[in-house]
C-alpha cells in the first residue's frame, strides 16, 4: 500500500461503518453483545483501528481496538447509548475469555463529534503484561520484536470474548473473537503507518540499539510552558504524543495523538522540542537511523 493510499483510505472514528442488519437475538443477559458485522480496518493518519458494531438487542455499541505504533500495546474505545459508568469511574476491570483473573486499566470518558459518550480503556493488549515483561527482559534487541509478535499472535488466536466489571454498569460482555486474523491486519496497517512517518519498520525491528532519552522526560515540561488559560482554570491532563527523532537524536516533529490539538497540546510540543534530547537508535550495522518515541506528557493540575 502506498503512502498516498494509506492517507486516503480513512473512515470517521466510531462512524457507522456497520449498521445492524437486523435486531440481534436477545440473550438472557441484557448486557451480552453479539457482532452485527465483520471487523473493519481504519487507516488513520496517526493510528490503526479495528472497528466493529455489537448489539444486545436493545442498542448498538461500537468497539475500536487501536494501535499507535509497533509492538503489542493496545487500547480499546467503546461508544454506545447503552453504556453507563459510575460518575467517578476512572478505572475498569476486564478479562478476555482466556484470562485466569481480571486485569485493570485506566478508563477515560470522552465525547465524540456526533455527541455520543465514548470510553477509552487505555491498556487492553492481547498479550498479558507479565509475558510482555518477560520478553523485554530476556530477548535481545534483534529478537525482541519477533518474539513479541509471535507471542501476541498466539494469545490472540485463543481470544473470543471480552467482559467488563468495576467500571461499566451492567458488566457488558462482547463476543469479539477469534482475533488472530484481525490482529494480523492491524499489524500490517501499523507497518504502513510507521513508513508514512518516514521511519523504516524493518530497521526498527532489528536494531543494534534502541532509541534512548538522554535526559529524564520529567524535565521536558516546566511551569513556564503551562498555557495561561489552563492555569487560570486549574486544569491538567495527559497529552499522548509521538516524537520523530532523526539520526542525530534531534526531535524533528512532535505530533499530539488527539482529535483536535489546542493550546495544551501546542505547549507540550514546544516544551519537548526545547528540552528533550535523545541518543539515536542504531540499525543492525551500527549506523544511526530515524526512529520515533511515544510518550504521554503530563501537565499536573495547579
Amino acid at each position: 500500500m502506498s503512502i498516498g493510499a494509506f492517507i486516503v483510505k480513512r473512515m470517521a472514528i466510531f462512524g457507522l461503518a456497520f449498521l445492524a442488519t437486523g435486531a440481534a437475538a436477545a440473550d438472557k443477559s441484557a448486557q451480552h453483545f453479539k457482532p452485527t458485522g465483520p471487523w473493519a480496518m481504519e487507516y488513520a493518519d496517526q493510528t490503526c483501528r479495528l472497528i466493529r458494531n455489537f448489539s444486545d438487542g436493545n442498542g448498538v455499541v461500537t468497539l475500536a481496538f487501536e494501535k499507535t505504533g509497533l509492538g503489542a500495546a493496545l487500547s480499546l474505545g467503546l461508544a454506545g447509548e447503552t453504556l453507563r459508568t459510575p460518575s467517578n469511574a476512572s478505572m475498569v476491570r476486564f478479562r478476555y475469555n482466556v484470562d485466569n483473573g481480571a486485569r485493570s486499566s485506566a478508563l477515560l470518558k470522552t465525547v465524540l463529534v456526533d455527541g455520543r459518550d465514548s470510553f477509552i480503556v487505555m491498556s487492553t493488549q492481547f498479550l498479558p503484561g507479565d509475558q510482555m515483561l518477560a520478553i523485554v527482559r530476556k530477548a535481545k534487541y534483534a529478537q525482541r520484536w519477533d518474539a513479541m509478535d509471535n507471542a501476541e499472535a498466539a494469545a490472540a488466536s485463543k481470544i473470543t470474548s471480552i467482559s467488563f466489571t468495576d467500571g461499566f454498569i451492567g458488566d457488558p460482555e462482547f463476543e469479539i473473537g477469534p482475533m488472530a486474523a484481525p490482529l494480523k491486519a492491524m499489524n500490517a496497517c501499523v507497518e504502513d503507518l510507521v513508513r508514512s512517518w518516514g521511519v523504516d519498520p524493518r530497521l526498527m525491528r532489528n536494531p543494534k540499539r534502541m532509541i534512548e532519552p538522554m535526559n529524564s522526560p520529567r524535565y521536558w515540561l516546566s511551569m513556564q510552558d503551562y498555557p495561561e488559560e489552563m492555569w487560570r482554570a486549574h486544569k491538567g491532563g495527559v497529552v499522548p504524543v509521538r516524537l520523530l527523532i532523526d539520526e542525530n537524536g534531534a526531535v524533528t516533529n512532535c505530533i499530539p495523538n488527539v482529535a483536535l490539538p489546542g493550546p495544551f497540546e501546542d505547549a507540550v510540543c514546544r516544551g519537548i522540542k526545547k528540552r528533550a534530547r535523545f541518543r539515536p537508535a542504531l540499525d543492525a550495522d551500527g549506523k544511526p537511523m530515524k526512529s520515533y518515541w511515544q510518550y504521554g506528557a503530563i501537565f499536573p493540575r495547579w
